[in-house]
């Protein structure tokens, strides 16, 4: 490994029983930029953690953490994240394992890197179908848009962690994801944080990224609709002090996701979601299913 790091860039990636999508993601990268990654698998499972080590065991810019229990996408990311910046990393991209590197973007995340520091960075991602370049989340009612509302109030603009870029610098100002959301939630609490910080938020203009998205979210099982509700609760105790506008928050979300629960309890033909909204408010070890 070069003895130079600060302008290398650590690439943080999480994964979870996806090896396919982590060595897809890992060539992509591999063909965009000149990287060094911390993959952590979340597994917990023999089979995964050896085809992994197999793959990649060998690559000398690959740092390998298997955890003994699925930490999470916060834990997860500053477990790499920690690890990064001990071996005297200064940049960093995370990125989700099922998202993949276009070409050419080493040399935009570079020059932002040299132009913006101490920023949080976010590229362009072609998400399906869609071109997303900022999302948007209202504080009251849990609602999320992929185009800027009409009317602002209540909007909080955030940074997806399908794809984020920072230094170390914007580590020192604004610190490590919060390990109190498990999955879904972080990158909102933490764009705000930047902004309640005055931490720059850069979006660029390039698309960098293909997300295929929701590959490994369990749709409508209990771990998906319990950590999305959830998560939308604990936002509302980030974003007001005020006893009186945390309370309108939390009745305000109440009425979405109650509503949210009854059409995907239809929609998926299962109670998964009302159950998992009656057991959002309690901390409960939740944990996706391994199959």
């Amino acid at each position: 490994m070069d003895q130079n790091l600060e302008n290398k860039i650590a690439v943080i990636i999480l994964n979870f029983l996806k090896y396919e999508d982590t060595l897809r993601c890992v060539n992509s990268v591999q063909g965009s930029l000149d990287a060094v990654f911390f993959i952590v698998d979340n597994s917990g499972d023999r089979s995964e953690k050896k085809i992994i080590e197999d793959n990649l065991g060998k690559n000398t810019r690959v740092h390998l953490l298997f955890p003994n229990d699925n930490l999470g996408f916060a834990t997860g990311v500053n477990l790499a994240l920690q690890e990064a910046v001990r071996c005297g990393f200064h940049r960093f991209l995370l990125l989700n394992n099922d998202a993949v590197l276009k070409e050419g973007a080493g040399q935009v995340l570079d020059r932002a890197f040299d132009q913006y520091p101490g920023s949080l960075i976010a590229p362009g991602i072609k998400w399906g179908k869609d071109i997303c370049f900022n999302h948007y989340y209202h504080k009251y009612l849990g609602l999320i848009s992929k185009k800027t509302p009409n009317q602002k109030k209540g909007w909080l603009a955030y940074f997806t962690g399908c794809a984020l870029a920072f230094d170390i610098k914007t580590v020192d100002n604004l610190g490590y994801f919060d390990e109190s959301f498990f999955m879904y939630g972080e990158d909102v609490e933490i764009s705000h944080r930047a902004q309640q910080k005055g931490v720059p938020m850069l979006l660029l203009k390039e698309i960098l990224v293909n997300h295929e998205g929701s590959r490994s979210a369990q749709m409508a099982s209990l771990f998906y609709e319990y950590h999305t509700a959830r998560a939308h609760y604990l936002l509302s105790f980030y974003f007001f002090n005020h006893p009186v506008k945390r309370l309108l928050s939390l009745l305000g979300k109440s009425i979405t996701l109650t509503a949210r629960a009854c059409i995907r309890s239809l929609r998926y033909h299962n109670l998964n979601p009302l159950v998992a909204l009656l057991l959002s408010p309690i901390p409960l070890r939740i944990r996706p299913r391994c199959s």
